[in-house]
């Protein structure tokens, strides 16, 4: 074997892509043969990167609520006052109140609130909306119009 020759088997051999049935013989196509791997090793790599930074950029928190029986929580409040009012809410003296809450908040929930959205007591019943509060966006998405009622904590 040549140099080229155990190049290009090395190439084929890291990139997983095998022999096959057709292969190059000539000098000038295993070299051709070998560009378009490295190329295509490059291209795949920066694609799948381009996907990564959109599935980051994803949050689960970005929805669209559709409810027709809920509340709303706006504002700036605070982990303490938020528990709080979700904790009279929905107290057992209230009877079992169905209604869902959501709570807007202007970024990624904090770890707080996401214990708070987790406790088994509001389990099922609060969501978050990750959005600013004073964008018509943010309205649609919770259903503002279909609301019982909307709540502004400071």
């Amino acid at each position: 074997f040549d140099f080229l020759s155990a190049f290009y088997y090395m190439i084929v051999t890291s990139s997983t892509l095998g022999y096959g049935d057709i292969y190059p013989i000539k000098t000038a196509s295993r070299m051709i043969t070998i560009v378009l791997i490295i190329a295509m090793v490059g291209i795949i790599s920066d694609q799948l990167s381009k996907i990564s930074q959109l599935m980051d950029n994803y949050s689960k928190y970005d929805t669209v609520y559709n409810d027709i029986r809920h509340i709303v929580i706006v504002g700036s409040y605070s982990e303490l006052s938020l528990l709080n009012f979700l904790k009279q809410f929905y107290h057992e003296d209230h009877g079992n109140v169905k209604t869902r809450c959501i709570i807007v908040g202007e970024g990624y929930p904090t770890t707080a609130i996401v214990s708070i959205l987790e406790d088994p007591r509001f389990e099922g019943k609060v969501s978050y909306l990750e959005s600013p509060s004073t964008n018509i966006d943010t309205f649609n998405k919770a259903n503002i119009a279909m609301a019982e009622s909307v709540f502004i904590l400071t």
